[in-house]
């Protein structure tokens, strides 16, 4: 199943239903997303292990008017061939600080 990321411009914050997410000595909010026609949606058609997506997960400095962070989703692509083996991810967080 790809991965596919929602272009945040595209989200309004009515869009967004908050949840917990409770585990052993972990607390957090998270946001599911009501679908909507006018969301724009991008995945990497073919992607190989060689092909990374990177993209925003949070920041800390948003537009005035939007999110800071990017949703984003697996999904089932009923063009993917039988038989080709699932996507594996590899979630890697860093921090770059700039001068604002």
């Amino acid at each position: 199943m790809p991965l596919a990321i929602c272009d945040p411009r595209s989200v309004k914050w009515t869009d967004l239903v908050a949840a917990d997410v409770i585990g052993p000595g972990f607390n957090a909010e998270v946001y599911y997303l009501r679908p909507q026609a006018y969301h724009r949606w991008y995945w990497m058609s073919k992607q190989t292990a060689e092909q990374p997506l990177l993209f925003l997960s949070w920041d800390s400095h948003p537009p005035s008017d939007g999110l800071n962070f990017c949703p984003h989703a697996s999904f089932h692509d009923p063009d993917t061939p039988l038989g080709v083996p699932p996507r594996e991810s590899v979630e890697t967080r860093m921090i770059a600080f700039t001068k604002i």
